[in-house]
């Protein structure tokens, strides 16, 4: 695969708006994983071993983001790998390039456990990402979610944080959303949702 498109970060991150469990995605998967840029990708989600599933994706890209040129003579390269077994899933991601403002890097994790009409998911990623000027910022976060279905109908509450600088005081934020979808169509892609944020900021709390 070449082209335009997002690279292989974050579980949340990738999906099209038709399969997400909220109305938003999390902050931290907005950042790290909701990106596209110019590259190309290998990758491959029918690996079956016995009664696991395996799945990767690696890739070389530009860096320089979303209908950007590239601006420097290096690549940035990124993947994942995971694994599904029955209604589990386990999985990581990496993420390494350089800018001409400073070094970029990220790592995460990615959990799944789907039981009948009940889903747990969570994410936790963390990294640095090159400012304009001084030294690349340490960010980090994570979400955790649950929902379940019942009968067209889907509630459900997630939690979240976003620290955009682990160096800088009053950068980290916390959010609690609870949404309930009406699911028009099978696939439940189609659906007619409702959420409430709480934003928790360290220096002020903003109803959503």
């Amino acid at each position: 695969q070449f082209g335009q498109y997002k690279y292989p970060q974050s579980l949340e991150g990738r999906w099209s708006s038709g399969d997400l469990d909220f109305i938003e995605r999390a902050v931290v998967t907005r950042k790290f994983g909701d990106t596209r840029d110019f590259g190309v990708q290998a990758g491959s989600t029918k690996i079956k071993l016995r009664d696991f599933r395996l799945e990767y994706n690696v890739g070389v890209f530009n860096g320089s983001g979303q209908n950007t040129a590239e601006n420097n003579k290096n690549k940035d390269f990124a993947g994942r790998l995971g694994i599904g077994w029955h209604g589990f899933w386990l999985g990581i991601n990496d993420y390494s390039g350089k800018q001409p403002t400073g070094d970029r890097a990220r790592l995460g994790s990615e959990f799944r456990y789907i039981a009948g009409e009940t889903k747990l998911q969570a994410e936790y990623l963390t990294g640095k990402t090159e400012k304009v000027s001084g030294d690349p910022a340490r960010q980090r976060g994570y979400y955790v979610l649950v929902n379940r279905v019942w009968k067209n109908f889907r509630p459900g509450i997630k939690w979240e944080s976003w620290d955009a600088d682990r160096d800088v005081a009053g950068n980290r934020q916390d959010a609690l959303t609870a949404g309930l979808d009406w699911l028009v169509t099978s696939n439940r892609k189609n659906k007619v949702s409702i959420n409430f944020t709480k934003r928790l900021e360290e220096t002020l709390s903003i109803n959503d």
